[in-house]
């Protein structure tokens, strides 16, 4: 099973930020939903770590976001 991290702006977001995994009827996708996750003015930076069982990382997602 994979683990998703998640960093904004080169920092953890904290896991009490996760919300939810929604899982299609197939159970082939699922996307980790997070809340109250803090913004700066300004360009943030996003990125979402998949971590395979042992902990290694599977892939790595970056986004910029404006806000």
């Amino acid at each position: 099973m994979q683990k998703v991290a998640l960093f904004i702006n080169g920092a953890e977001v904290n896991p009490l930020n996760f919300d939810a995994i929604e899982v299609n009827t197939r159970r082939t996708v699922a996307v980790s939903r997070w809340a109250g996750v803090d913004l700066v003015e300004g360009p943030n930076t996003i990125v979402a770590e998949i971590l395979g069982p042992d902990g290694s990382v599977v892939e790595r997602l970056d986004r910029s976001v404006h806000y």
